[in-house]
């Protein structure tokens, strides 16, 4: 105004909420680095969303060369790689990956033939909930073998004392997978899980 600025409007995009501390989340559900690397080459607002995210680390300015070597980098440390990307120049990096999960969105239709997992939704939430039913359904299964081992190892005993006639086999056959189905039924309520464990992370931040 008259020659002197009196005012400033900034425009930038803004990240959704379920960002925040994303990279906290994903420690506590394991994962043992976080690190957003991108193409964009304006350091700013690559470190606005790495303070969000609260990753370990950040690339900026990367083509979809950096990102692929990146990846085989980090493989070479023994690391379990999981790449993110949503686009074109991503493919070189989802391929690199053992796991490539790609993002997209109402407007795009693009599938890359190489990706493990798509999200189509709020890729935050997305990546916790998909990491967490990774987590989970290892012990799951883990449970489930004990508790089939543990009904075939008593079958096993009352056969061989002569107390396990094929009825009572039968039954406690059913009982078993019982048991198992019930036990992977807590899969279910991986929701709930997610929210008391963000929950948890926005009150301790």
């Amino acid at each position: 105004m008259n020659g002197k600025v009196v005012g400033l409007i900034v425009l930038e995009p803004k990240s959704h909420e379920t960002v925040k501390n994303l990279g906290i989340m994903l420690k506590k559900l394991g994962v043992k680095r976080v690190i957003l690397a991108t193409g964009d080459p304006e350091e700013s607002d690559v470190r606005r969303v790495f303070d969000q995210v609260k990753a370990d680390t950040y690339f900026f300015g990367m083509t979809p060369r950096d990102k692929k070597n990146l990846i085989l980098k980090l493989k070479k440390e023994a690391l379990t790689v999981t790449m993110i990307g949503d686009g074109v120049n991503d493919l070189m990096a989802l391929t690199a990956a053992h796991v490539g999960v790609g993002v997209v969105d109402k407007k795009s239709f693009l599938v890359s033939p190489v990706d493990t997992v798509i999200f189509n939704e709020d890729v935050p939430t997305s990546i916790l909930r998909l990491k967490f039913i990774s987590n989970e359904a290892i012990k799951v299964i883990k449970q489930n073998y004990a508790i089939a081992a543990l009904f075939n190892s008593i079958g096993i005993f009352l056969a061989l004392i002569g107390f396990l006639n094929p009825i009572l086999a039968s039954i406690l056959h059913h009982f078993n997978s019982i048991f198992v189905v019930s036990n992977a039924t807590r899969l279910l309520r991986i929701n709930k899980k997610l929210n008391e464990l963000r929950n948890k992370v926005m009150i301790s931040s």
